[in-house]
């Protein structure tokens, strides 16, 4: 069941956005990790810290940042130029592969997958190892 629930929610065609739908899809997990008879009486944290297991939002992030990797660096069929462009500056601090983020107007686009994760994406440390996700076994 715990998978069934991961691969709902890490989806990256339709992440939920606004709070009132984060919560209705992290409810579920709720609810699920609730009945669980040793962990019932534990807070939704502490269930997730006993299951070794992540809210359901974090594994979002996660996932939306390996599929980023995964374009960005050409380990998917994806044509990177249709969802990003890399940043004209050089001399920004943090790492070489910061994104340029478009300005946009339309709440539909602000929300759509290149948009939402170049903030995040962009805010890497200088010291992460790209190399090292290539070993990865996030989908």
């Amino acid at each position: 069941m715990c998978v069934l629930l991961s691969n709902i929610s890490n989806s990256i065609i339709w992440p939920p956005s606004t709070a009132r739908d984060i919560d209705a899809v992290e409810s579920v997990q709720r609810r699920f990790t609730k009945r669980l008879p040793t962990l019932k009486n534990l807070s939704y944290r502490e269930r997730l810290r006993c299951l070794n297991i992540f809210s359901l939002e974090l594994r979002r992030l996660h996932t939306d940042l390996f599929w980023c990797y995964k374009i960005v660096f050409g380990l998917v069929y994806v044509n990177l130029d249709d969802l990003f462009v890399f940043s004209p500056c050089q001399y920004t601090r943090g790492h070489k592969f910061k994104l340029y983020k478009r300005q946009t107007n339309s709440c539909v686009r602000a929300n759509f997958f290149s948009e939402r994760v170049i903030n995040c994406w962009n805010s890497l440390p200088h010291t992460v190892d790209f190399s090292s996700f290539q070993s990865s076994s996030v989908p």
